[in-house]
């Protein structure tokens, strides 16, 4: 999601500052996008961006960056709680670069487990380590980023899929079974689902980070919802 939402907003034009962990494969696919400059940074050095790399300002600050967001480390609360940490530090590094908005990617997983529509405005009960610190970090941040002056977005993101998605994930299963002539075993599929194309994800957080989009929670996912 973040190769793509950068190629978006280098394709708006914008000059992007690309922070990505040294060495990161990820990162030698955005090395000859227009627009793009790569700033290597561990995460636990988030805070000191401008001394590391030499970042002197920046407009806008998109926080993608999560250790353990695969499945096997979702529910390992002291790896998961360090983000809380990495994501406060980031918001202070973005005051210090000037940037008026802030946008943090959250996750479905703070809504926990709901018999009806997810909508931004209802009470949160996440069940994973991982849901309830992304949800730790709205609550944080949205009241350190009225103090600082900056305009604070927390993007709640659905189930995001194609090129670059975690080879476990269901479609990319599926996909991969399907094209070696095998078969997948399901359970009812009883579960109302949602998903959104990479791209569709990457236009969505580029228009709510670039534009007039007032602080507060928004969900990114896809108009179609079924079992």
């Amino acid at each position: 999601m973040g190769r793509a939402v950068v190629r978006e907003l280098a394709g708006d034009a914008c000059q992007v500052e690309a922070v990505i962990r040294p060495g990161s494969p990820g990162g030698k696919a955005l090395e000859e996008v227009e627009n793009v400059s790569i700033r290597p940074c561990l995460l636990e050095e988030i805070g000191s961006l401008g001394e590391k790399t030499g970042l002197k300002e920046a407009d806008a600050w998109l926080h993608l960056g999560w250790e353990g967001a695969g499945s096997a480390n979702r529910q390992n609360p002291e790896l998961q709680r360090k983000n809380i940490g990495y994501a406060m530090e980031s918001l202070k590094a973005a005051a210090k670069l000037g940037c008026g908005r802030f946008l943090f990617t959250g996750s479905q997983a703070e809504y926990g487990i709901c018999q009806g529509p997810m909508r931004e405005d209802m009470e949160c009960h996440p069940v994973s380590e991982y849901g309830k610190d992304k949800l730790e970090v709205c609550r944080r941040a949205g009241e350190m980023a009225d103090d600082l002056g900056i305009t604070y977005i927390h993007a709640r993101v659905f189930s995001v899929y194609g090129p670059g998605d975690h080879p476990w994930s269901l479609i990319s299963t599926c996909i991969d079974t399907y094209l070696q002539g095998g078969h997948m075993e399901m359970g009812p599929c009883t579960q109302l689902w949602n998903f959104l194309y990479v791209e569709e994800a990457a236009r969505v957080l580029a228009k709510l980070l670039l534009g007039k989009t007032p602080g507060g929670v928004y969900n990114v996912a896809g108009e179609d919802t079924r079992p």
